[in-house]
């Protein structure tokens, strides 16, 4: 592979952009570390690069024409996914997290990580799409 063609050149803008999803991505581990300490909550500790990297191939993506996202994945980072690249409200993903409330028509198998979400993301330049 070319050396040049193998390191991308980032404006500051995508710097900080890069930095600020990542650092949600370590933020919401933290927190959910301290908050549900022995819970299983399959955790994206160690990948937390996925989120960044998830934002650049969406806003990619809607630069290309891409109009909808369905993203199906493992359990593990799925609640960091949730809140930080597809901007599910934290106290929505915690109160079903706690098995607190959910409407049970949308419930779809043996356990809360189940539960589908939709929503309507924008990227970094301004771009909506599902």
């Amino acid at each position: 592979m070319e050396s040049r063609r193998n390191t991308p050149e980032f404006t500051v803008a995508q710097k900080r952009r890069l930095l600020w999803k990542l650092n949600e991505a370590v933020a919401f581990e933290n927190f959910v570390h301290t908050k549900f300490v022995g819970q299983k909550r399959f955790s994206l500790e160690g990948c937390e690069t996925l989120i960044p990297a998830l934002d650049t191939v969406i806003g990619s993506g809607a630069k290309l024409g891409i109009k909808e996202f369905v993203i199906g994945m493992s359990h593990r980072g799925r609640l960091n996914v949730l809140a930080n690249t597809l901007g599910k409200t934290y106290e929505e993903i915690f109160t079903e997290f706690e098995g607190l409330e959910y409407d049970e028509a949308s419930y779809a198998g043996d356990v809360k990580y189940h539960l589908g979400y939709s929503s309507d993301v924008e990227t970094a330049d301004g771009a909506r799409f599902i």
